[in-house]
């Protein structure tokens, strides 16, 4: 185990993340990742935030010790909310009820936390924003 180096490491950590993502239902949240079946039965029905339950996770890191490589796992677990943003919409919910909310798009279960609201947009109008510093533009019918 004295040959190990960091490259070796990084190695082990992309095969590790890939395995990860041929998981069914795996969701990956910052460097923790998910699992989006419903399997645990803490349910809590709470007035203000309407229906929640809890997603098991885990977080993963492999590092390089005197002793050899170590793979340091930490159990996680995140709160998710069953009503959709377009049902707590429906339902009255105002701007200041959705903002800082984390949402998980169900098509490819991606997390985004809700910035802010624009009630005056509709699907076909122009959505515009910076990756990597090159302007990008679309609707959500593209």
């Amino acid at each position: 185990w004295d040959a190990i180096t960091p490259a070796h490491v990084h190695i082990f950590g992309d095969v590790y993340q890939r395995a990860m993502r041929t998981l069914p239902n795996m969701c990956k949240i910052g460097r923790t990742t998910y699992d989006l079946t419903p399997n645990l039965d803490f349910e809590w029905n709470n007035p203000r935030y309407g229906k929640l339950k809890l997603i098991p996770g885990a977080a993963a890191k492999l590092v390089s010790t005197d002793r050899g490589p170590m793979l340091n796992t930490d159990i996680s677990f995140r709160v998710k909310h069953e009503e959709s943003v377009y049902e707590m919409m429906q339902q009255g919910a105002n701007k200041g009820d959705l903002i800082g909310r984390a949402a998980i798009v169900k098509y490819n279960n991606r997390s985004f936390v809700i910035r802010d609201v624009d009630k005056k947009k509709n699907p076909m109008d122009m959505l515009e924003w910076k990756h990597k510093g090159e302007e990008k533009r679309t609707t959500l019918f593209d």
